[in-house]
């Protein structure tokens, strides 16, 4: 709020004002419910429901390939 990112709206709502990337998703998620959260299962995507760490680690899998213990 001292930045000027955070500002209260007419109806007392906090608002974000402009974009700002957090370190991580469980930073933003706990700014944005105002207690400490998990980033990683409380993001969603919004058309399908995943949460933020199933889609990452589906992100990941799709650069990796995968590796052949014989």
């Amino acid at each position: 709020m001292a930045d000027g990112i955070l500002a209260p709206d007419a109806d007392g709502t906090t608002r974000f004002t402009d974009d700002y990337a957090f370190n991580s998703p469980s930073a933003a998620a706990s700014i944005v419910a105002g207690r400490s959260s998990n980033g990683r299962t409380n993001w969603t995507v919004e058309q399908t429901g995943q949460t933020y760490g199933d889609w990452q680690d589906q992100q990941l899998s799709l650069l990796t390939p995968a590796v052949e213990i014989l």
